[in-house]
């Protein structure tokens, strides 16, 4: 990227900011030199379960590297019991998981530079090329928070670009898995712009990593900016039926969780 498209795309994370957030810029400025505010309030207040229940709201995920052939096996058998929307595994199991659910209507995430962000761009594209050809249906681009927080917007733009185009061009999705428990509310920001920029489908709040919660706070922020022209999926300590509703009326679209049976399970609860 040259300077001049450099400073085009500050600028557009700039503009895009403050068309989201309907603020005048703030008294401080962030890494790139474009001055933001957070939103008031991001939040989707009066959140209620779809009729058809919440199961296919749900993003269960088995990322463990030891996770064995039978785990994704019984992953699997319960993402078509309850109907999931989605189950997301490390690209070596891809393909397993696309046998054990075709037919069904429940998509295979893969997880991309998985889960610190930091390999190199080059090896993550080559890592999307394979699990697109295996069948992933979504794909997880876990950005490098490092370059982030450094102000090579210039590093993460281009590689979100490039795995939404990869994405798009095989029919599937793309989500940007930030670690929003690492950033600033700025860089949080910023992850947001340059993922709605770069053509991505959706944010994702957190790896999940042990340590990684979901925060309400976080989900509205990415709400404010990205609300209503991306999906923003909750990720992190996610494991009841009310911390899911916590997320989903902060104005997440899908929460991503290893608790998934449960959160149905306290669901049907209730309504009896």
């Amino acid at each position: 990227m040259s300077p001049l498209e450099l400073d085009q795309l500050v600028r557009d994370i700039g503009d895009e900011l403050q068309r989201r957030l309907g603020q005048p810029p703030s008294v401080h400025a962030c890494a790139c030199g474009t001055a933001v505010s957070a939103p008031a309030n991001g939040a989707a207040p009066g959140w209620a379960p779809p009729p058809q229940g919440v199961a296919g709201l749900i993003n269960q995920a088995l990322l463990q590297a030891d996770a064995s052939e039978e785990e994704i096996r019984r992953l699997c058998g319960e993402a078509r019991q309850y109907r999931f929307g989605s189950v997301c595994v490390q690209p070596s199991r891809v393909a397993a998981a696309v046998r054990e659910l075709r037919g069904t209507s429940v998509k295979v995430a893969a997880v991309i530079g998985y889960p610190h962000g930091a390999t190199l761009t080059a090896v993550k594209l080559a890592e999307v090329a394979q699990v697109l050809k295996l069948g992933a249906s979504e794909l997880e681009l876990t950005i490098h928070p490092g370059a982030l927080k450094s102000g090579d917007l210039d590093a993460v733009y281009t590689e979100i670009r490039l795995t939404a185009e990869g994405a798009h061009a095989a029919g599937a999705a793309l989500k940007v898995l930030t670690e929003m428990a690492a950033l600033a509310d700025e860089q949080k920001l910023i992850a947001c712009a340059l993922a709605r920029l770069g053509g991505a489908d959706a944010v994702k709040t957190s790896t999940d990593l042990p340590g990684s919660t979901a925060l309400a706070s976080d989900v509205a922020l990415a709400h404010g900016v990205v609300g209503g022209e991306l999906g923003i999926e909750a990720a992190g300590g996610v494991d009841s039926y009310s911390r899911f509703q916590e997320m989903m009326a902060a104005g997440a679209t899908r929460v991503a969780t290893s608790a998934g049976v449960a959160i149905v399970s306290q669901t049907v609860t209730r309504r009896g």
